[in-house]
């Protein structure tokens, strides 16, 4: 009996064999992929094998004895620790000297100090000293308080007219850290 379908013939679905070109592409896919499979568990095997590797070479580095040179480590040791410590006290050193160029670079012709006292705890620096006139002395101020880098403020202590001129003392307070060397 012959095939009786109620669909048109546009609608069926016709088996067709794969073609030449899609059976090589799928060959081809398989390989690669077999063969990174095979790379992948090469490298994860090989990976065990360099690290029982790397720690048995460690193991060997810790048990070289010196060699009978155990004074000469422990005298290192002791050096090292004697500059680490020179370090920090070059560190934490305050260097007032610092301070000195910058106060002569802003002080005026006709502003001399004759007093200096340093508190580096508080970061404090205490001068004295004489201006031709308030007008010298104002000019002190305003030089200290715009043309620093090192000055946080400024607090004027005393004045007097003596036959000197202004004489003046006054509190610089300084910025952190600008006795410490840079």
């Amino acid at each position: 009996m012959a095939d009786i379908s109620l669909l048109p013939k546009e609608y069926t679905i016709k088996s067709s064999p794969i073609s030449p070109d899609a059976n090589r592409l799928n060959i081809i896919a398989s390989i690669l992929l077999i063969l990174t499979l095979a790379a992948w568990a090469g490298l994860y095997f090989n990976n065990g094998k360099l690290v029982g590797q790397i720690n048995k070479v460690n193991n060997e580095i810790q048990s070289i004895s010196l060699g009978g040179r155990d004074q000469e480590v422990a005298k290192i040791n002791s050096l090292n620790q004697k500059l680490g410590s020179f370090k920090g006290i070059l560190g934490s050193h305050i260097y007032s000297s610092n301070i000195f160029s910058d106060i002569e670079k802003l002080t005026l012709k006709n502003v001399y100090f004759d007093k200096f006292s340093l508190n580096t705890n508080k970061n404090e620096l205490f001068l004295s000293g004489v201006a031709q006139s308030y007008a010298s002395f104002a000019k002190q101020i305003s030089a200290f308080k715009t043309k620093s880098d090192f000055i946080r403020d400024i607090e004027i202590q005393s004045t007097r007219i003596s036959k000197e001129g202004v004489e003046f003392s006054f509190r610089i307070l300084l910025i952190d850290g600008t006795l410490v060397k840079k």
